[in-house]
């Protein structure tokens, strides 16, 4: 996927080209949130691009950690063969509230 920014894509809200610290991400994680997720936890990998950030130990004393210290967001990487292309679950309010009435005319509650 080359330029996906324009399509409207939901990886394009986090990266112009692709998840990868080349494909110029517009994102990254605090170091505050990720100093308070485990590092055992299985979703990290979803949340931050560990391949591409580089994570710098000694952040709290270099004085370029901005620079050394890059979290990247790895939130909608893509799918095989397109990169930043996610296939999203919505439910939409309006839905819910039909399956909702449809539910309860269907067990003869029609005043709920």
């Amino acid at each position: 996927g080359q330029g996906t920014a324009g399509g409207g894509w939901a990886g394009s809200l986090f990266a112009f080209i692709d998840a990868t610290a080349g494909g110029g991400p517009f994102m990254e994680i605090s170091r505050s949130t990720f100093n308070i997720m485990d590092i055992d936890d299985i979703r990290l990998p979803r949340a931050v691009n560990l391949g591409e950030s580089s994570i710098d130990p000694s952040y709290e004393t270099n004085p370029n950690f901005l620079n050394d210290d890059v979290l990247l967001v790895q939130k909608y990487p893509g799918s095989d063969g397109q990169p930043l292309m996610n296939d999203l679950k919505i439910f939409r309010s309006a839905e819910m509230l039909l399956i909702r009435a449809e539910a309860a005319a269907d067990a003869n509650q029609l005043g709920v």
